[in-house]
């Protein structure tokens, strides 16, 4: 063997192990640490009016220095984030977000965990009174901020993805409990497990459309909640199952009528006493005063039906709204037959 291509072998052999694991380690450190983060380039959509001074990020935080240039005082009304950032805020100015001519003002921005480009909006009055608009944008080769490992702010437990890969999104996640929306959903919407606020018309545990789940009342958790039990007599569904006051099956059947009367769920009535259930009034299904063949028609329609509110008691059918219509039924009816009393 050629000399050369022995020392060649004999120095692999004794340090190929070392420049394996360099490798290795490079590698390590590229899965682990990830794409470097980039600071982006920011232009203003008008220099003219709105210069841009100084930008930078620092810590998931964008900021942009800008200064005046409008030849007159300003008064910044508002910032928004059409994308790529999230909670903008004008700091550094006076108490009214006045800017004197010349003078400078920051925008500061959360960045979207990943993004590499983004925009903001900075909507201000000038010196004549008129609104004016200029876009500010930011680009980068890279993410200006690190990909997101959790469900850990109010920005990731409110942007529909599921940031930790446990198939839990959002407020749906454990980890999300205490957080607040401010991403895809309007800001105040609590996390919550399980679901405390029943009144704010979010879904505050992510539960909508599985088995028990919805917003405010029609979820279970929210079942003793004062506002979603069933009030039987003021016209209005308070527990959102879509059955309102005697039509719910939480409501009995005789309720909050006048002293001296009774309720008919089936015709949201109240009629006078004597006519307590299973007699008169109640067998008189035509409601035509009295009890007779044409409403033992009408009942036989509904013979050993399942009854329920929803269908409104088997439109009274049941008399008893024991949740069939059956010889009791029977009875009662034509026990009654007659002119109602």
């Amino acid at each position: 063997m050629d000399r050369r291509a022995q020392a060649g072998l004999e120095y692999l052999m004794t340090y190929g192990w070392a420049i394996v694991l360099v490798v290795a380690v490079i590698g390590v450190l590229v899965l682990v640490v990830g794409e470097p983060l980039a600071e982006p380039a920011f232009s203003s959509s008008d220099p003219t009016k709105l210069m841009i001074k100084a930008t930078g990020v620092e810590n998931g935080v964008a900021t942009i220095k800008l200064q005046n240039i409008t030849g007159g005082q300003i008064r910044v009304e508002t910032v928004s984030n059409p994308s790529g950032f999230y909670d903008c805020e004008v700091v550094n100015v006076s108490a009214d977000n006045t800017v004197v001519a010349g003078g400078e003002l920051e925008i500061q921005c959360n960045v979207v965990p990943g993004a590499s480009q983004g925009e903001v909006g900075v909507e201000y009055t000038d010196i004549s009174g008129i609104l004016q608009n200029t876009l500010l944008s930011g680009s980068s080769s890279g993410p200006m901020a690190a990909p997101p490992t959790g469900e850990n702010t109010n920005y990731l437990c409110s942007d529909g993805y599921d940031n930790d890969g446990d198939n839990l999104v959002d407020c749906l996640d454990s980890d999300c409990v205490g957080f607040t929306g401010t991403g895809q959903y309007p800001d105040g919407l609590l996390c919550e497990q399980p679901e405390a606020s029943c009144a704010d018309s979010y879904d505050n545990d992510g539960d909508q459309g599985q088995s028990g789940g919805g917003i405010d009342c029609d979820d279970d958790d929210c079942a003793s909640f004062p506002g979603c039990s069933e009030i039987c007599d003021n016209g209005i569904d308070d527990d959102g199952d879509t059955d309102i006051d005697c039509f719910d099956d939480d409501c009995p059947v005789k309720t909050f009528c006048d002293p001296g009367q009774t309720k008919i769920c089936w015709t949201q009535s109240c009629i006078d006493i004597p006519c307590p259930l299973n007699q008169d009034c109640f067998a008189d299904l035509t409601l035509d005063g009295q009890v007779d063949n044409t409403d033992l028609s009408y009942f036989m329609a509904w013979w050993l039906q399942a009854c329920s509110a929803g269908n409104l008691w088997c439109d009274g059918s049941d008399l008893d709204c024991s949740g069939s219509v059956n010889f009791v039924d029977y009875a009662n009816l034509t026990g009654n037959y007659g002119v109602c009393s």
